[in-house]
């Protein structure tokens, strides 16, 4: 069996970037992991969280906590620059997806195969 799978990449005005994989394992079981690449220190490494979520909606606003957390961790003035979802959003899609970042308090922009 298949897991469908919607990939997300984040890029930051400094120019670091993150992976993003949401897993639909079955109707009520969606799983994230990410991989980052942070060019300012060298840094890469991967993520997955061992909790699971009922829906794409809330992983991808745990995923999207978890990127805001780490940039501004960073204590650089940092910032999301964008948000693309490179293979289209069998997941969860643009609407929400801009409703979930707004509602982080972010406004950046949002892509769909790079275009808003």
């Amino acid at each position: 069996m298949m897991i469908p799978v919607q990939q997300i990449f984040v890029q930051t005005k400094e120019k670091r970037t993150f992976d993003v994989y949401i897993e639909k394992h079955s109707d009520d079981i969606f799983k994230w992991n990410l991989y980052c690449w942070d060019p300012k220190s060298a840094f890469s490494a991967g993520y997955s969280p061992k909790a699971t979520h009922n829906n794409s909606d809330s992983a991808y606003e745990e995923m999207l906590d978890f990127i805001i957390n780490y940039v501004n961790q960073r204590d650089d003035n940092d910032s999301i620059e964008f948000i693309d979802n490179p293979c289209n959003c069998e997941l969860i899609d643009l609407i929400n997806q801009n409703a979930l970042v707004s509602k982080s308090n972010q406004s950046f922009p949002v892509k769909v195969n790079g275009k808003c």
